[in-house]
């Protein structure tokens, strides 16, 4: 379950100018009872890092995965049989009984370093969370799948129909804890639209949409967004 997460949106002139390192790291915050979900590589070798006791038994389908554990027990080395956009479900044991339970989605990326703490708040920083949510932005403008797990099915979001916007979802993506997607915005109603306070939608946002305060009558708009989630739980 997700516990907080921050929408940062990013103006489309400042992700094509913004350049940033690939990552090929997750960090994801371990708490009792809870499923840490996260993303693997189909056919590179992927490395899972934890922060407690050593590892002793992982139990899963091992139809799914092959996996390989250092001397100390603290890493596991996995490479999937699964094909991509799988599941892979898992659990690993530490010593002392304690366990974690694990949900890897396969992807057509490049091999994974998946940190799993014990801190509260042990995600990326913040610097960490734009040059990611930047990245993920540039190549879903460009419809890149990259690292990325691509969803291009439509889904359509009434919630603002009755208020003259109508909100069509054209695609997403997802890698680790962020998720992007592609909007767009349509002016249905018969007039000019007006952004006003009973609109559910940021002022921040609208700019991008409407490229000023006014939509003309059946104008289409895109913009993409991003939630940058800062823990899992």
């Amino acid at each position: 379950m997700i516990s907080r997460v921050r929408s940062l949106i990013l103006s489309i002139a400042f992700i094509i100018l913004t350049t940033g390192t690939a990552l090929a790291q997750q960090t994801y915050c371990y708490k009792q009872g809870s499923r840490i979900k996260a993303v693997i590589s189909k056919d590179h070798l992927n490395r899972i890092w934890f922060s407690g006791k050593h590892i002793i038994e992982v139990i899963g389908d091992g139809t799914k995965y092959k996996i390989l554990q250092d001397a100390v027990g603290k890493n596991l080395f996995i490479t999937p049989h699964a094909a991509i956009g799988e599941d892979i479900e898992m659990s690993a044991i530490e010593a002392g009984g304690r366990t974690i339970d694990l949900s890897l989605r396969v992807a057509g990326s490049k091999g994974q370093v998946i940190f799993i703490e014990e801190k509260q708040n042990c995600h990326s920083s913040k610097d960490t969370d734009n040059q990611e949510i930047a990245r993920l932005m540039r190549y879903m403008h460009s419809n890149k799948p990259d690292q990325y797990i691509v969803d291009t099915s439509k889904r359509h979001i009434h919630k603002l129909e009755s208020q003259g916007l109508k909100i069509r979802q054209d695609m997403s993506y997802r890698y680790g804890p962020y998720v992007g997607a592609k909007l767009t915005i349509t002016n249905i109603s018969s007039g000019v639209f007006k952004k006003g306070k009973d609109i559910e939608l940021t002022d921040c946002l609208l700019k991008q949409i409407f490229e000023g305060e006014y939509a003309v009558i059946g104008k289409s708009c895109s913009t993409y967004y991003v939630l940058g989630v800062i823990a899992l739980c």
